[in-house]
């Protein structure tokens, strides 16, 4: 849910998202129409970022607003403010591909395609508190943290290239 208002829990089951309040009542029900099933979600205030098997949606509102097919099975989702100001509501999607790459997807494009040292199984930001979304001091650079299949993990910084 919406930083600093996490009393919310969101579960994919198949293509369908739906959305729970801390005493268990169903408050959220939405059918992607997606033909695959789900294999991570995240929410983040009315936008829902998506993954089924090589496919990244977008949706805001309930309605599609962006896609992305890789080369590849994607295997993990972040969000986080890469293109974007911090504060701002969308957020660009770092996604992690069995390619052994790292993509940030920005409106249907990887503006950034990074490789990897192994199949990517887990990526999370760096340095930000998940309830409240602030950046720690120390962490004023945008960085994930990255696993591999092969054992290793690893930190990217991930930032637009200076103009």
């Amino acid at each position: 849910g919406a930083l600093g208002k996490k009393d919310r829990v969101f579960i994919c089951r198949g293509n369908v998202v739906e959305g729970y309040s801390k005493v268990g009542k169903r408050f959220f029900k939405f059918n992607t129409q997606l033909t695959d099933a789900l294999v991570a979600m995240q929410v983040e205030g009315r936008y829902i970022y998506c993954v089924q098997n090589d496919v990244f949606s977008l949706f805001e509102d309930a309605k599609d607003c962006d896609f992305f097919v890789g080369p590849d099975a994607i295997n993990a989702l972040a969000i986080e403010h890469v293109f974007t100001k911090d504060g701002d509501e969308k957020y660009d999607s770092i996604v992690g591909f069995q390619d052994s790459s790292i993509r940030v997807i920005r409106d249907s494009e990887a503006i950034i395609d990074a490789s990897t040292p192994g199949p990517v199984q887990c990526v999370a930001r760096y340095g930000v508190d998940e309830y409240t979304g602030k950046r720690s001091g120390s962490a004023a650079d945008k960085s994930v943290i990255f696993g591999t299949s092969n054992g290793i993990v690893g930190q990217m910084l991930v930032q637009p290239s200076p103009s």
